[in-house]
């Protein structure tokens, strides 16, 4: 049944198009352009970089999006660096995770939108973050969560995997191919004491959860959208009166995780 309801709601486009492509990058720009509900989506994600960027400007230095895909945040902030693993519209620079071609300390803030869960080797991705960025910078990631019912939709519902008893490692592959959605959740809540034991420049100063229908409704770039982009305002101001606890247990599509870089190994 659930096999039939997602062939009804697909968008051919996006099911004939390699993942791992930078034609695929093209194709989910002009989706989500065309869009208005999954615009409003994103808009979370933009508006979250918003406050990323005042709070850090007195830093100086520069600001890089990891992960950048469709260039969309190119389009919001034209000053801020996006990259890929590939060259594409919007995309300034190529760049692996593992092995930022950046200097030590020349970066203020760093933004992944659904990247960490793609990267292979992300223990060398926070090495990286923590010889990157200056003291006080922010990292904003934008991921899965796993509650109960996050865990339904990512095993049953979307194409990516999920499998929460996994360790830290991704087998190497394409940009969107190797996933692990539960990756977030295994490092930041399952061993979140031994992310701050391996890499305590990087201080976890906030994990926020969202998103009880709004993605699914949006059709994402795969599928078709089921509301109109209106309905969205008003999931949006109900989610916002459910306790926290609620969303991260039993209800959260997503979260926002905040990291800090320490102004000393010992987080002072």
């Amino acid at each position: 049944m659930i096999g039939l309801i997602k062939k009804s709601l697909a968008l051919v486009e996006a099911q004939t198009t390699d993942l791992d492509s930078p034609e695929a990058m093209i194709l989910h720009r002009a989706i989500i352009q065309k869009k208005p509900f999954l615009r409003k989506w994103y808009d979370i994600y933009f508006s979250e970089v918003g406050r990323v960027e005042a709070a850090t400007r007195r830093l100086g230095g520069d600001s890089l999006e990891i992960g950048s895909g469709a260039g969309l945040l190119k389009d919001i902030y034209p000053d801020i660096i996006t990259s890929d693993t590939t060259i594409c519209a919007n995309i300034d620079r190529v760049e692996d995770a593992a092995a930022l071609s950046f200097g030590d300390e020349s970066l203020r803030a760093v933004y992944c939108l659904n990247t960490l869960h793609h990267i292979s080797g992300v223990e060398k991705f926070f090495s990286e973050l923590e010889r990157c960025l200056k003291p006080g910078g922010t990292v904003l990631m934008v991921e899965p969560a796993m509650s109960r019912f996050a865990r339904f939709v990512w095993r049953y519902l979307h194409h990516e995997n999920c499998e929460a008893g996994r360790d830290w490692q991704l087998p190497q592959g394409g940009r969107m191919s190797v996933s692990n959605s539960a990756l977030p959740w295994i490092v930041f809540d399952r061993d979140r004491r031994l992310f701050e034991q391996r890499f305590p420049g990087l201080l976890i100063s906030e994990i926020r959860y969202f998103d009880v229908l709004l993605y699914l409704l949006s059709g994402g770039v795969s599928y078709k959208a089921l509301a109109p982009a209106f309905v969205f305002d008003y999931l949006t101001g109900f989610e916002k009166i459910i306790p926290q606890g609620v969303m991260k247990d039993a209800l959260a599509l997503f979260q926002i995780i905040k990291l800090r870089k320490a102004d000393s190994v010992y987080g002072k």
